[in-house]
């Protein structure tokens, strides 16, 4: 999932971008859906009409920020509650990157903003090792 936001985020080469959070993509991609799963729980659920969300990603500065936005009811931010959703994602984030990762949430009614602020490294692969040469024979009769 990271390497096809790369490759939307960096346009030459992508396919020979290698792209490292760490060895926890699937860290990422976990966290990525339990915000997309909120919007539509608490945003898109919670209204008649329905509700827009929107994900966007950016890399800079060895960072990656992905960000899930709604124009849902909103939340108070500062009680977050203990054992659920982004409580956990919280939690899990702390463990995988330590300090070097944050979960934002920018919330009011009508717009809703929670973002994945992570290490990020892009680097190109190493070349591939010389082909052996192919050694032939002479078969004639």
């Amino acid at each position: 999932m990271i390497a096809s936001l790369a490759g939307t985020l960096v346009e030459k080469e992508p396919e020979r971008l290698v792209v490292d959070v760490g060895g926890v993509g699937y860290a990422v991609h976990a966290s990525l859906q339990t915000l997309a799963e909120n919007s539509v729980k608490f945003a898109v659920a919670a209204s008649r009409e329905g509700a827009s969300i929107a994900v966007h990603a950016a890399a800079a500065g060895g960072r990656l920020r992905v960000s899930v936005e709604d124009d849902g009811p909103g939340f108070d931010a500062s009680h977050l509650a203990d054992g659920h959703g982004l409580q956990l994602l919280e939690s899990r984030l702390a463990m995988t990157f330590g300090d070097r990762a944050a979960l934002l949430i920018e919330s009011r009614p009508g717009r809703t903003v929670v973002s994945l602020d992570l290490p990020f490294e892009t680097t190109m692969p190493p070349p591939a090792p010389p082909l052996p040469p192919i050694e032939t024979k002479d078969v004639r009769c």
